[in-house]
């Protein structure tokens, strides 16, 4: 979630390290979609973006146990086979070929 007075692409950055402990230089916005929630009378907005890790490497990596109890690192689709993944994120990999 982006704090008061944080834009988005600082709450990325700030999140990625207090959640996984990696830095990253943020590159682009490659998908952005909202939705209202009628219970909250809140939209929200969701923005992904393309990053780059720097100085580190997998062994850096040192999830927050309160938020992530696994990952996994793929360098194709076929790799999510049997994976439950949101629609979105489907189609936003398979458009940047990832």
């Amino acid at each position: 979630m982006v704090e008061e007075g944080e834009m988005p692409h600082e709450a990325l950055i700030r999140e990625v390290q207090e959640e996984v402990g990696l830095d990253v230089n943020v590159d682009e916005i490659i998908h952005e979609d909202s939705n209202f929630d009628e219970s909250k009378n809140t939209t929200f907005t969701r923005y992904v973006y393309r990053c780059e890790i720097y100085n580190q490497n997998e062994n850096d990596i040192k999830l927050d146990i309160e938020e992530h109890t696994e990952y996994k690192l793929i360098t194709t689709l076929g790799e999510l086979r049997g994976q439950k993944v949101v629609d979105y994120l489907i189609d936003i990999l398979s458009k940047n070929n990832h």
